[in-house]
């Protein structure tokens, strides 16, 4: 599934159709294993007020507007169903997170107030987040909700929150309505990844180098490590991915430079070398296919090609010694196939796919079938 960008209208979301299979080498494929959902939401990308963020630990996309603010689950086992609508006058609200019951949001407004409010009883005074950085130039990146160590443990629900400053874990009492910063890690973070499932951080310190956090763990730092890049090559947001698969969590660096894919275990230290990485070549018939997106549905990777207009599925647990073959695709993305009849072909760069495609967010799978 995919959502659009905030900046582009109308609003709507890919979800798994019909049947996707093929053989590698085999460009031509029939149908689309997406289709596209009406629109889900719609709004004026100049209105301060409105836009769209997204939920990671409930998949939820959440509709900010002015008043309050609406979501839409992709899962259909969500806490919250379709259509809540949540009144609160927040002004400048950036995003929201709903805790692990869905009783409450932390939310974002502007570049640095946070704090807590009531799902169902938003007009009650929320709980304020205090950060330790308060400098007028320091940025929220980031904040979600940590996995509790017992379902059965409702006293207290912990808040990490990622700034450009550190990292800062809150832990919130319901009852008292009080937060207390529990831990703090200096550093300075020029972009970051989450993983609100398994408590990993990943954050950018420099031009190439990764920091990851296990944020479950007594020390929660583990090794950093540096990104291949090309010279005078900057690390961009959509270049790193961090994706849990099977049994790890993994950094995925989405080389489009190269067509290549390579993902290190940063949940194991001792896998996270790179004798272990494992390395995906997406080059179809040693050509290039220009800008990568990632997914995953059900442990498989996709790998979304946006300039070529098609996606691919690897396992990575699949390979020819030291190869990880595609599994399925390439296949269309949903839309493109519209009025092609009964096949699709690959395309060419510069087919037009990249104008459609490039603003979209590839947020969480659909299903399969092989």
């Amino acid at each position: 599934r995919a959502a659009r960008a905030a900046r582009h209208a109308p609003r709507a979301v890919l979800r798994g159709g019909c049947q996707c299979a093929g053989r590698r080498g085999m460009p031509s494929y029939g149908g689309g294993p997406l289709f596209l959902t009406p629109p889900l939401f719609s709004w004026d990308p100049s209105a301060p007020e409105q836009g769209v963020s997204f939920d990671e630990l409930h998949q939820r996309l959440v509709h900010r507007q002015k008043g309050g603010f609406a979501t839409a689950d992709l899962l259909d086992d969500g806490v919250t169903p379709d259509g809540l609508f949540v009144n609160c006058d927040l002004q400048e609200l950036q995003s929201v997170r709903f805790s692990p019951d869905g009783l409450y949001f932390a939310f974002l407004c502007g570049a640095r107030q946070m704090g807590v409010m009531e799902t169902l009883h938003p007009l009650r005074a929320p709980i304020l987040l205090p950060l330790k950085w308060n400098k007028a130039d320091v940025e929220v990146l980031s904040f979600f909700w940590l996995p509790s160590p017992s379902r059965q443990q409702a006293d207290f629900t912990d808040l990490a929150v990622i700034t450009s400053q550190g990292l800062e874990i809150f832990r919130l009492s319901f009852e008292q309505h009080t937060a207390k910063s529990l831990k703090t890690v200096p550093v300075a973070v020029r972009l970051c990844w989450v993983e609100p499932i398994t408590g990993m951080v990943l954050v950018c310190i420099g031009a190439r180098t990764l920091q990851p956090f296990d944020l479950n763990a007594k020390n929660p730092k583990l090794p950093k490590f540096d990104l291949v890049l090309g010279r005078d090559q900057v690390l961009e947001a959509l270049d790193v991915y961090m994706l849990p698969i099977y049994d790890a969590t993994y950094c995925i660096h989405a080389d489009s430079a190269n067509s290549r894919v390579s993902l290190r275990n940063i949940s194991n230290p001792q896998q996270g070398t790179p004798e272990h990485d494992i390395v995906v070549d997406v080059a179809f018939d040693d050509h290039p296919v220009g800008a990568l997106r990632l997914s995953t549905v059900d442990n498989l990777l996709v790998v979304h090609c946006i300039d070529r207009g098609g996606s691919m599925l690897f396992d990575i647990r699949h390979r020819d010694r030291a190869v990880v073959p595609c599994i399925c695709g390439p296949s269309p993305l949903g839309g493109l196939a519209a009025g092609a009849g009964d096949s699709w072909q690959w395309r060419g760069a510069g087919g037009g796919a990249a104008d459609c495609w490039a603003a979209w967010s590839f947020l969480h799978g659909g299903t399969v079938v092989d």
